[in-house]
C-alpha cells in the first residue's frame, strides 16, 4: 500500500445497506421513468428481519412507503412512525427522523416548516 492511501474496509452488515440503497434509488428511477421492474428479489430484501434489526434499518420501509404514494401529502416524523408500526415495524422517533433527513439529502423527500417545534414540526413530502 502507497504512503498516505487509505484502506477502506466495511463489514457485510455496510455492505448490504449500501446495496439496498442504490436499489432503493434504481427503482425509484425505474418507476418514474416507466422502465419495466424484474421480478428477481435481491437476498437482503428476502432477509427481512436482519434488515430491520441492522442499524439504519428504517431506510428501506421508508423508502416502500414513498413508493407506495404515503407522502404524497405531508407527513410527520410521528405519522411516519406510526405508519410504520401498523405495519409490524417498530423503530425509536429518533431514528425515523435521522432517517427521513438523510433521505431529504438524498433527494428522495423534501421537507417544510420549522423543525424542532411542537407547533410547527419538520412535515416530509414527495420532492
Amino acid at each position: 500500500m502507497r504512503k498516505g492511501s487509505k484502506k477502506i474496509i466495511m463489514n457485510k452488515t455496510q455492505t448490504i445497506k449500501i446495496i439496498e440503497e442504490v436499489e432503493a434509488r434504481l427503482a425509484l428511477l425505474k418507476k418514474e421513468l416507466g422502465v419495466p421492474q424484474k421480478s428477481s428479489v435481491s437476498a437482503a430484501s428476502r432477509s427481512s428481519v436482519s434488515v430491520v434489526k441492522s442499524r439504519g434499518g428504517s431506510t428501506e420501509p421508508i423508502v416502500k412507503l414513498i413508493e407506495g404514494g404515503f407522502f404524497d401529502d405531508p407527513k410527520t416524523d410521528l405519522e411516519v412512525v406510526t405508519a410504520l408500526k401498523r405495519k409490524a415495524l417498530t423503530f425509536k422517533r429518533k431514528f425515523v427522523a435521522v432517517t427521513l433527513m438523510r433521505l431529504v439529502r438524498k433527494g428522495l423527500l423534501e421537507r417544510d416548516g420549522q423543525g424542532g417545534s411542537k407547533s410547527n414540526p419538520w412535515k416530509y413530502r414527495k420532492p
